[in-house]
């Protein structure tokens, strides 16, 4: 290879990939090159010199030198044994399982490399659950550029709602305070001018006018206009040159579509959400509603591109969706039912770790004394489960949703259900008990989602056999790594890719939620639960550690493959093909389904699952 290819070449594998050329070029100097035949054993007890192997071309098996069981398969651009060099020890075998070209780094040269840049130091240094973290970070950094070419149109935008010049100061208020605004446009013959909440302030009450005079007074004319299909920097550029707060926006046909102000740009480079949570507060119909849940997967895509770690993107995107369930509920209950009785939200929503709108899970538990009537509480239910659909929440496959009658209950016939699900100890029942176990309440009176919670734990079978049950249902699925390390993909309807829910995430949620149970840990999120575990002194600091980073590293794994799925048109799910992920997500994404499996089989030792 020449020097440039060479640069390329390992530019290409991380965390070598954060060096500068420089640094690169003084790697380059060092290596060798070495051929090795089909079955040729690279390391073993005989080796003498040590290096880091750089594969070129080829495939290498790393076997376990006591038992010769495979452990991992590594390929082209990737390296193996740095552990060795810095162990100073041969821990483990490696034979080439077909013919193979490596580059050699002496271990002399890559411990003093290693030691004299701390970033190599510090990748190689680190604990699985240190570096999963590291590479969400940095993975994210990387769109970051993304973000900065957002669009005006992607922001915001006040409606553009105008009143004639002639109107008076008075009405013209009273039209504002009806519609929600802070400024409002102005038409004079063929201009337009704009009214801030300022100018009423400062020029109406200061100057003492007549709220009957006309409100082309107070009017400020010769607008700022900036087109919506503009960069927002350059907006931002515009109000800071002529020291404006707002813009006036345009689309191609010249036609006015909204009003950029100031606060709408600065929230939207802090994710928006302040201006989404104060629509939906201000909004006064279901139309309102719908439009502002639509702004729901912009501020998604934009703290994740800022780099915003998963699990506090699901706890905002919690918050927001329990304010729209909340208004939503609010506008549609009929009187009386909102003080008795508790909106839940289940599963994944209940936890506070949904982000991507999935299909709905939710309840409605009823106080026994609740005046409204049964019949008007159904057609209320249907409403409310079509217009989350109307909103873009999918019918739940499992029908667990407000306009089952099972899962819409007074009190009293709650605590009935769950005594049977308790007793009668059937699969559903443990899923339900499970996924009732998660539960969060999103409006009324959360007094009674408490009472039940206290009475799940209190009516618990605390025998062993109670929880090697419930626990058994972590091992349902099979975790997708193969024998030698290979990913395990599926064949039919999602070929080559695999399912991260099922691999990964429900084994830890659930063997997570069983521990919290018996420990009578009254904690929702998964995180939070594993904190609360390792304080109780169930779990060592390092596993938790571990456990926590793998379970963030799947759900930022998902997010990203479903945000790269709806920009293609297709729909988000629980799945990703290898072949798509970088070479550090793919070393990352075995590292955590072979911790997936170290909690698989504390999980079996703890509860005695293989007796199941």
């Amino acid at each position: 290879m020449s020097l440039l290819e060479q640069r390329a070449f390992l530019k290409a594998i991380p965390p070598f990939d954060n060096l500068s050329d420089d640094e690169i070029d003084k790697i380059g100097n060092k290596l060798n090159i070495e051929y090795f035949k089909k079955n040729q054993f690279i390391i073993n007890n005989e080796t003498k010199e040590q290096n880091l192997y750089f594969i070129i071309k080829g495939k290498v098996q790393e076997i376990n030198s006591n038992n010769n069981e495979v452990i991992s398969i590594f390929a082209a651009n990737e390296f193996f044994d740095p552990l060795s060099l810095i162990e100073h020890r041969v821990k483990n075998h490696f034979k080439a399982i077909e013919e193979t070209i490596c580059y050699l780094l002496c271990k002399e040269d890559f411990l003093k490399i290693v030691y004299q840049n701390k970033k190599l130091e510090h990748f190689f240094f680190q604990s699985i659950s240190q570096k999963l973290s590291k590479s969400m970070t940095n993975e994210q950094n990387k769109d970051l550029a993304s973000f900065m070419v957002a669009r005006v149109a992607d922001a915001y935008l006040q409606k553009p709602l105008f009143v004639d010049s002639g109107e008076t100061i008075f009405n013209t208020v009273k039209y504002m305070k009806e519609n929600n605004l802070s400024s409002i446009l102005v038409k004079d013959e063929n201009e337009y001018g704009i009214v801030t909440d300022t100018d009423f302030r400062e020029k109406v009450i200061l100057n003492r006018l007549s709220f009957d005079d006309p409100i082309k007074l107070i009017t400020s004319f010769k607008l700022r206009y900036v087109n919506d299909n503009d960069f927002l920097f350059n907006a931002q550029l515009l109000m800071t040159r002529f020291k404006i707060k707002r813009l006036i926006v345009k689309n191609k046909d010249e036609k006015i579509v909204g009003i950029l102000d100031q606060m709408s740009l600065t929230s939207f480079f802090s994710s928006h959400t302040y201006a989404v949570a104060n629509e939906i507060d201000n909004a006064t119909s279901l139309q309102e509603l719908q439009k502002v849940s639509q702004n729901f997967i912009k501020i998604i895509k934009a703290l994740f591109a800022k780099g915003v770690k998963v699990r506090y993107i699901s706890k905002l995107l919690n918050e927001l969706n329990k304010k729209l369930f909340e208004k939503i509920f609010m506008l549609l209950a009929p009187q009386g039912l909102v003080e008795k009785s508790a909106f839940i939200v289940l599963g994944s929503e209940g936890r506070g770790e949904q982000i991507l709108r999935t299909d709905q899970d939710n309840a409605l538990i009823i106080a026994d004394d609740c005046p409204v009537s049964d019949e008007e509480i159904a057609k209320f239910t249907q409403k409310f489960t079509q217009t989350l659909i109307e909103f873009g929440y999918p019918r739940c496959k499992g029908n667990i949703m407000v306009s089952n009658p099972y899962w819409t209950k007074r009190y009293s016939n709650y605590v009935a259900q769950i005594d049977e699900w308790i007793t009668r100890k059937e699969k559903e029942d443990f899923m339900n008990l499970a996924i009732f176990i998660d539960a969060s309440c999103v409006v009324g009176d959360k007094k009674l989602l408490k009472k039940i919670k206290k009475y799940i734990n209190s009516k618990i079978d605390r025998s062993a056999s109670f929880f090697t049950t419930f626990a058994s249902f972590a091992l349902t699925f099979t975790t997708p790594l193969g024998l030698f390390n290979d990913f395990v993909v599926e064949k039919r309807e999602h070929k080559n890719q695999l399912d991260l829910k099922k691999g990964g995430i429900f084994p830890i949620v659930h063997g997570i939620r069983t521990m919290a149970l018996e420990q009578r840990i009254y904690a929702n999120n998964t995180v939070d639960r594993i904190k609360a575990l390792y304080k109780g002194g169930v779990l060592d600091k390092e596993f938790a550690s571990e456990l926590t980073e793998s379970f963030n590293f799947l759900l930022t794994l998902r997010l990203k493959s479903s945000l790269q799925k709806l920009d293609n048109g297709k729909e988000a799910d629980n799945f990703v093909n290898p072949d798509n992920l970088t070479t550090l997500e793919k070393d990352m994404l075995r590292d955590t389904f072979k911790i997936v499996n170290r909690f698989k089989k504390y999980l079996t030792n703890k509860y005695r699952l293989d007796y199941v």
